[in-house]
């Protein structure tokens, strides 16, 4: 079957892995600690995850015809979204990657609003911008 991974969620992971824990400026706030970026990923997953429906022509993909396909969305303070979702990119075969997009950007609408997020107001600088990747394989 089918699952979501999050590839890369939050727009300033990559530079945070490298720097420390510490309460660093970025652009918009103090930087996420590395135990809050963890529980962010993991809500926000879980959130999709259950408002994802697999469609029914991927449900018997085979492992020759993967699908990969990335979103990215921008979110209002509250957790509502404020532009998207839009697919970014796609690989693998060009029909599932179609059917896998239109699913991902569903369930990101339908899991609209992300409200759970208001309590890392924070760090809203570093979640604002969230991008997804759907993998058929997984």
């Amino acid at each position: 079957m089918l699952r979501l991974v999050l590839a890369v969620v939050l727009a300033l992971v990559t530079q945070m892995h490298f720097a420390s824990a510490k309460t660093e400026k970025v652009d918009d706030g103090p930087r996420m600690p590395p135990e809050i970026v963890q529980k962010v990923l993991k809500e926000v997953s879980d959130n999709i995850r259950k408002c994802w429906k697999v469609p029914a022509s991927l449900r018997k993909i085979n492992k020759t015809d993967r699908a990969i396909v990335h979103i990215r969305f921008a979110l209002a303070m509250d957790g509502s979204i404020s532009s998207g979702p839009v697919l970014l990119k796609t690989q693998g075969n060009q029909m599932y990657s179609k059917i896998l997009g239109e699913s991902a950007i569903t369930a990101v609408k339908n899991c609209s609003p992300f409200s759970f997020l208001v309590k890392y107001k924070e760090y809203y600088g570093q979640w604002k911008e969230i991008k997804l990747r759907f993998d058929s394989r997984q």
